[in-house]
C-alpha cells in the first residue's frame, strides 16, 4: 500500500497504489483523486450570503472551527475557502500528512508528516506552538494528533481549524472524544472529561455532505462545566 502525489495530464493527483499481494486474487490497483488548485467561493457550497458573512466573521474573531463530513463531501475544499478569508499577514502553520491544502503565501509554514519517528502529525502538533503561529491548521484528524490539537485549544490558542470524518456535527463531537480516549489511554481521562475539553475549546462545527454545507453548529458548552 502506497500513497503519493503525481502529475498527470497537466493536473495534480493523489495516487493510492494497492499491491496485488494485499488482495485474494485481484491484480494491483491504482486509485486517483484529483487535487484541484482552483479556489472555491462560499456560494459554491450552497450557503446564503448571510451564512457567508457569518463564517467570515468567525474567521476574523479567530474562532476554533472543525469542518466535518463523509469522504468526498468537500471538507478540504471548504477548509481552503475558510482560509482564504484569513488576514494575509497572519502566520498560518499548516500540518498535513498528504499535501491537499494549497496555500501560496510567505506567511504559511507547511509541515508534511510521515510515519518516521519525530515526523508524525502528533509530533508536528507539539512542535507547532514553538513556531509562534497565529493559526494552526490540521489537514485531518485521524488518530493520536487529536491529543495535542485539543490540548493546544485548551490553552487558549485561537483560530485553530481541522477537518474530521463524521456523519453530523454532533457526531463530530463524539468522534473527537472517542479518538482522544483510544489514543490517549495512558493519560487516563474519562469520556466526560474529554467531552468538557472538546466543548470548552471548539467553538463551531461545520458539516458538509455532497459539497454542501448542511450544518453550522455553535458549541456553547456541556453540562457540568
Amino acid at each position: 500500500f502506497q500513497s503519493f502525489q503525481v502529475n498527470l495530464w497537466g493536473e495534480t493527483w493523489r495516487a493510492t497504489l494497492i499491491h496485488s499481494h494485499l488482495t485474494a486474487s485481484q491484480p494491483s490497483k491504482l486509485f486517483l483523486r484529483s487535487q484541484k488548485k482552483q479556489s472555491f467561493e462560499f456560494e459554491d457550497f450552497r450557503i446564503t450570503s448571510g451564512q457567508r458573512d457569518f463564517l467570515k466573521d468567525l474567521i476574523t474573531q479567530k474562532k476554533n472551527i472543525i469542518v466535518c463530513g463523509p469522504t468526498g463531501s468537500g471538507k478540504t475544499s471548504f477548509l481552503r475557502t475558510l482560509l482564504s478569508s484569513v488576514n494575509e499577514r497572519e502566520h498560518i502553520t499548516l500540518l498535513e500528512d498528504t499535501h491537499e491544502i494549497l496555500l501560496d503565501s510567505p506567511f504559511v509554514t507547511k509541515l508534511l508528516a510521515s510515519e518516521r519517528p519525530g515526523e508524525t502529525l502528533k509530533d508536528f502538533c507539539q512542535y507547532a506552538l514553538r513556531l509562534r503561529p497565529d493559526r494552526i491548521v490540521l489537514g485531518e484528524i485521524r488518530s493520536s494528533e487529536v491529543i495535542p490539537f485539543l490540548l493546544s485549544i485548551s490553552t487558549g490558542h485561537g483560530g485553530m481549524m481541522a477537518s474530521l470524518h463524521a456523519n453530523s456535527a454532533i457526531d463530530a463531537i463524539h468522534r473527537l472524544c472517542l479518538l482522544f480516549q483510544i489514543y490517549g489511554g495512558e493519560i487516563g481521562v474519562n469520556y466526560n472529561e474529554v467531552l468538557k475539553l472538546v466543548c470548552q475549546g471548539v467553538d463551531y462545527i461545520v458539516h458538509l455532505n455532497h459539497k454542501e454545507v448542511t450544518e453550522i453548529m455553535e458549541i456553547k458548552g456541556c453540562e457540568g462545566t
